[in-house]
């Protein structure tokens, strides 16, 4: 992955870099008598790219596939162990006491620690273990080695029960190395946008640095480091994004969004982007709402200060089509 070119949080970067193109702006006919490119036009385009790239998912947004992947993962995963341990227990009714600890073995029991510490690979081959296991002593679990006349120690259908959540575990498995993925690739495609936003400002506040020597005031207003140390000072805690559709991520306009618990709410626009600015740091749920469509809600929503929260969402299915 490359790295940032900017030196700074990025946020601060968008603020600097639009800060020199206005500036750029209120002297584009000194610009234009050196260089006929720089025009309003042209200023209009920079300024266009700034707000496409600051609009690009951050961290949070990033990676909210992932994460809520995670979370149907764990869910997952607890229910496994939950079953598995049910599994122990057919496992010391169905086989003489001194073979308990072998079958157990052979079960997966040995991947049961790893597996409780988070290991999802420990987890995959507990149930790799588990399912040959109890499709090749089906018949000696369904019955107790202490009372041989009964047939129902484990229920028949706690195999196919077990395949499933195998299924279901390697889908989800296989779903949050793509969304890892697909997070770690959009957060180096966005800081390579940033570095050629950086180029295209630095081009620019070079040239000012050649067309205005001798005027000391000028060449300060063109100086980075300024710019970014008065972007600095005005950072706010926000939250900006865009809502898209699910299918084809177009967006959406005249979508609600809510901060719960607080007073702060606004509408995306035609874009489907939507922008809360003057936000007090904490940890909050966001409410996203649209006639036609199921509410969504995305928790633990981190603002602090000195910082904007930038993420899409995605909306779900019609809630009639859902009803049906």
């Amino acid at each position: 992955m490359k790295l940032p070119k900017y030196k700074c949080a990025q946020d601060v970067f968008y603020v600097t870099a639009r800060a020199g193109w206005r500036i750029c702006r209120k002297n584009v006919a000194a610009f234009a008598a050196r260089k006929p490119k720089y025009t309003e036009g042209y200023i209009t385009e920079r300024l266009a790219k700034i707000d496409e790239v600051d609009y690009l998912p951050d961290a949070t947004g990033r990676y909210i596939d992932y994460d809520l992947t995670k979370l149907e993962l764990e869910k997952c995963k607890q229910t496994i162990l939950m079953e598995f341990g049910v599994l122990l227990s057919y496992i010391k009714d169905a086989f003489p006491t001194e073979e308990v600890d072998t079958m157990s073995r052979a079960a997966g029991d040995y991947l049961l620690a790893d597996a409780k510490r988070g290991n999802w690979t420990k987890t995959t081959a507990l149930l790799s273990a588990a399912v040959p296991f109890i499709e090749k002593y089906q018949m000696k679990l369904l019955s107790s080695y202490k009372t041989p006349d009964v047939k129902n120690n484990m229920p028949a259908d706690f195999l196919a029960m077990f395949q499933d959540l195998q299924d279901t575990f390697g889908d989800l498995f296989d779903q949050i190395q793509e969304t890892n993925e697909t997070g770690q690739k959009q957060t180096g495609e966005k800081v390579e946008y940033n570095n050629a936003l950086y180029a295209d400002l630095m081009d620019m506040l070079d040239d000012a640095a050649v067309f205005f020597q001798g005027n000391k005031d000028l060449l300060d207003e063109f100086n980075y480091k300024n710019l970014k140390k008065k972007a600095q000072g005005t950072k706010q805690a926000g939250l900006k994004g865009k809502v898209l559709l699910p299918q084809t991520n177009n967006p959406m306009a005249n979508v609600k969004i809510t901060l719960e618990g607080t007073n702060k709410t606004t509408t995306t626009d035609a874009l489907g982007r939507f922008d809360m600015s003057q936000l007090t740091e904490g940890t909050y749920r966001v409410i996203v709402e649209a006639d036609g469509y199921e509410t969504v809600f995305i928790e633990k929503v981190v603002i602090k200060t000195g910082k904007t929260t930038r993420f899409n969402i995605k909306l779900g299915a019609l809630a009639m089509a859902l009803a049906a």
